[in-house]
């Protein structure tokens, strides 16, 4: 039963870390879609006095710009970003719980059925956290981030236990 308890002990610290990870890509690609907005809102008006040399080039600018506009709201993004950020303390907090049950689990104090009580009781923490901040939604596989959640789990326990 310890192993079963460190088993999911450690996917949850690697599930957070992932999720961690796939917020930082989500801030980075909003932040990307404003730069690009802004760069060629800005850049197509100041570019207007050489609209006579580069027509071609300035429409598709425009172009770019009207297009990523329109499905700007069609992308999960920015409402990812508030929903995630608030997930990932809440589960930041299971874990920091199912880890601090650890010494118990691992010195032999609790019984194999209170093992797997607190198993059951984190599990349930957990999928409720998710069902209620991602409401049908869901986060994306993406073997990048797989191994680097990966890496950065291993390196966690390597240093921290």
């Amino acid at each position: 039963m310890q192993e079963r308890y460190w088993r999911k002990l450690t996917d949850k610290r690697y599930r957070l870390i992932y999720i961690s990870e796939y917020y930082n890509q989500c801030v980075w690609v909003q932040r990307l879609i404003n730069v690009i907005l802004a760069i060629t809102s800005s850049g197509a008006v100041a570019a207007w006095a050489v609209w006579q040399e580069f027509p071609v080039v300035w429409a598709g600018v425009i172009a770019v710009s009207q297009v990523i506009t329109a499905v700007k709201p069609l992308l999960p993004y920015e409402k990812r970003i508030a929903t995630i950020y608030d997930m990932i303390n809440q589960l930041t907090g299971i874990c920091n719980e199912i880890e601090a049950k650890w010494y118990y689990v691992a010195n032999g104090s609790l019984s194999e059925e209170d093992i797997n009580d607190l198993s059951y009781k984190f599990e349930k923490k957990w999928s409720d956290v998710e069902t209620k901040n991602l409401q049908g939604d869901s986060i994306p596989a993406d073997g990048r981030l797989a191994h680097i959640a990966n890496e950065k789990k291993e390196d966690y326990f390597k240093n921290d236990f």
